[in-house]
């Protein structure tokens, strides 16, 4: 498992992302043939002032905001802040809260979950 992995599994397009990360978390697994499928994880983390490369949230509403004739920008999805919880057990990523503050964007998305894993 690989940080790529975790956020193409969570829905962020190619599973990459730019931005200062901080993060604290417990890892624990069980030396198997398989270590991986043991793997449990719990903690938080943010990452700030970065982007999603490859990934336009803005286009994707300035679509939906044309049939409402709003201005919406687009171009690559900066963020402040993108941020919350994440558990990891049974080779999936379960979240409570997670939150992203962009320019025209806020959002958060609760009690989220994603398989990990090829």
């Amino acid at each position: 498992m690989n940080d790529a992995q975790v956020l193409a599994a969570l829905g962020f397009g190619n599973g990459k992302i730019t931005g200062a990360l901080s993060a604290a978390f417990t890892l624990a697994t069980r030396l198997t043939s398989d270590p991986e499928a043991s793997l449990t994880a719990t903690g938080t983390f943010v990452i700030r002032n970065g982007s999603f490369p490859g990934m336009d949230f803005k286009s994707n509403l300035a679509q939906i905001a044309q049939l409402a004739s709003i201005n919406v920008p687009t171009g690559e999805t900066r963020f402040s802040y993108f941020g919350g919880d994440l558990r990891i057990a049974r080779e999936r990523g379960y979240s409570n809260e997670l939150r992203l503050l962009a320019t025209g964007i806020t959002g958060t998305a609760r009690a989220a979950s994603a398989s990990i894993g090829p």
